[in-house]
């Protein structure tokens, strides 16, 4: 190690050269205020512990610049620092790793290690207590380990300022993005975490539908208004080839997550990015006046209670569709997303029932009096009549 201003006009020294002493690395810079600060108080333990300890202020400025800066500093204060000062470091640095400045290490008269503090932790009461004992009770200084960062791309994009694994609130929207398959995860909160939305390609009407239903109503195309000149901007019926090149201008990724305390506010949270992201639109819930399949009991008698058990819902093929566990609300709600997600006429549940259900409905029923024959068995029945319901309307801002 390269030394400058030694007292003993030394020029190089190793650690071995203190041993049996207890060895504090005092890691600095000219440029930082703290360090120099201590410079006093360092003086002063130094002298106090001479032969028991020694202070070696490690820097990685060369001498050129050390040696004017403690010659102007010993002038302004009317005082010299007898201290080796170990310049050009490139060894010591990267056996104690750091951040910040100032950086103490503390090496008992053995060569171990004791401690890793801050500046508060060099007291004559601690260097007594490490002589004595043998150890040093401190807070252990521990830096932030630097990561690579690039402002010209987003935060945490490919590792850019770490890997986004603390994230607790964060928004993102893209145009298409070529070779993602369409479609969408959702995760529900629970007590610890917070609510998230990941949408890939989909299309401007299957965002609004899941904003604004919150998982409760589900708007299908037969639940939605579109009132735009251009509604293809919106959503499409084409399929295959012509489907994947309308889908390159026009479908887009999203996602969302929020913490724990916004779970509540998620759909709204949501719903205004929408707002902000396709500006020329205007959404909203109207009450207005459709065609709808309802859903009723024809008795009192409870023949759809549910005997528990897992949650289901799906259609067999030499079984028919099965419902086993569920509330009539979210069996409706499935029937029009998933089974019955091309009907001109939504389900609407009108049961007013609160428990869970079983059903099962046989397959091969393929028009209204063959699905209420088969509902019969559960004194359940679908009337086809007009209703007041919610639809999701958009319209032209502009």
């Amino acid at each position: 190690l390269q030394v400058a201003g030694h007292p003993q006009n030394k020029t190089s020294l190793t650690l071995n050269d203190y041993r049996g002493k207890l060895i504090i690395l005092d890691f600095w810079a000219t440029w930082c205020s703290p360090c120099v600060a201590m410079m006093p108080r360092i003086d002063s333990l130094q002298k106090a512990f001479d032969g028991r300890v020694q202070f070696l202020p490690v820097t990685y400025q060369k001498e050129a610049e050390v040696l004017p800066f403690m010659e102007k500093l010993q002038k302004q204060k009317g005082h010299r620092y007898d201290l080796p000062e170990l310049t050009g470091d490139t060894v010591l640095h990267k056996l104690f790793p750091h951040t910040y400045l100032p950086h103490y290490v503390w090496i008992d008269r053995s060569g171990v290690v004791k401690a890793i503090t801050e500046a508060p932790a060099v007291t004559a009461s601690n260097i007594n207590i490490l002589l004595k004992e043998g150890r040093l009770a401190v807070r252990e200084k521990i830096d932030e380990v630097s990561v690579e960062y690039d402002k010209g791309i987003p935060l945490f994009i490919n590792g850019n300022g770490g890997d986004g694994k603390n994230l607790v609130f964060y928004n993102a929207f893209s145009p298409y993005v070529s070779g993602l398959p369409a479609g969408y995860d959702f995760f529900r909160a629970d007590s610890t975490r917070g609510t998230r939305i990941v949408m890939r390609n989909i299309t401007p009407l299957w965002l609004y539908s899941f904003a604004f239903g919150e998982n409760k109503i589900c708007y299908g195309k037969n639940r939605i208004a579109v009132e735009v000149p251009n509604p293809e901007e919106l959503d499409t019926e084409k399929s295959g080839a012509e489907y994947l090149e309308w889908a390159r201008s026009n479908t887009f990724c999203y996602e969302l997550l929020v913490p724990p305390f916004l779970n509540s506010s998620f759909y709204s949270i949501m719903r205004s990015d929408l707002e902000k992201l396709f500006f020329k639109y205007s959404a909203s819930q109207q009450k207005r006046k459709k065609v709808c399949l309802v859903l009723e009991r024809t008795s009192k008698a409870d023949k759809i209670r549910s005997a528990g058990g897992a949650v289901r819902m799906a259609l067999v093929p030499d079984s028919g569709l099965i419902v086993k566990n569920m509330s009539p609300g979210k069996m409706v709600y499935n029937l029009n997303a998933v089974y019955m997600q091309n009907s001109v006429t939504p389900v609407i549940d009108n049961t007013g029932y609160t428990g869970k259900i079983d059903l099962q409905l046989k397959p091969g029923i393929s028009d209204l009096k063959m699905i209420n024959k088969a509902l019969s068995v559960y004194d359940l029945k679908l009337t086809e009549r007009e209703c007041t319901i919610d639809i999701l309307v958009i319209s032209n801002k502009l």
